[in-house]
């Protein structure tokens, strides 16, 4: 399982792929509970299931920056993000692989990468979901000696940190 850097506005931080996933087929179920029509959402929501369901290791591409373009976008995004959130909260801790699976049904290729069929815990999802939040929200900290999955400057290397 890889790794891939999600960002905006100039800083992002590292993330297991299938937790960037998961969280991206959230959203898109989400933007399909809206169903409002508007192009550029119909757009996002093709580029986060093309990176949720069929993504290369290290290669789960967010496209923040490219339609997230103003602060009307930026709110909207938070406001989903939060409806996101909630869903995965209401699964009381873990979600389980038949969920898991039913994400994998919006027309990709991805298959969450379980080798049990034991419920998983969410808690790497919330994590990643409050850092999605915090990102878009500029509200967080960036750290001069950064934990490799911190908010961090987007070109900060990594790669000496991480073995």
């Amino acid at each position: 399982m890889g790794t891939s850097f999600t960002e905006f506005a100039g800083y992002g931080f590292w993330a297991r792929d299938n937790h960037v996933a998961v969280w991206l087929c959230l959203l898109v179920r989400q933007i399909d509970k809206e169903n409002d029509g508007v192009e550029w959402k119909h757009e996002l929501r093709q580029q986060f299931v093309e990176s949720g369901t069929a993504y290369p290791p290290g290669c789960v591409y967010t496209g923040l920056d490219k339609f997230i373009d103003n602060n009307e976008k930026r709110e909207w995004m938070i406001t989903l993000s939060w409806k996101a959130f909630r869903e995965l909260d209401a699964l009381k801790g873990s979600i389980t692989i038949e969920q898991l699976r039913a994400l994998s049904e919006m027309k990709g290729n991805w298959e969450p990468h379980v080798t049990n069929s034991e419920p998983v815990s969410i808690t790497f999802y919330r994590e990643f979901g409050e850092k999605w939040i915090k990102l878009l929200e500029g509200n967080f900290e960036t750290k001069t000696d950064a934990e490799w999955n911190d908010i961090v400057v987007k070109f900060h290397d990594f790669n000496s940190r991480r073995g």
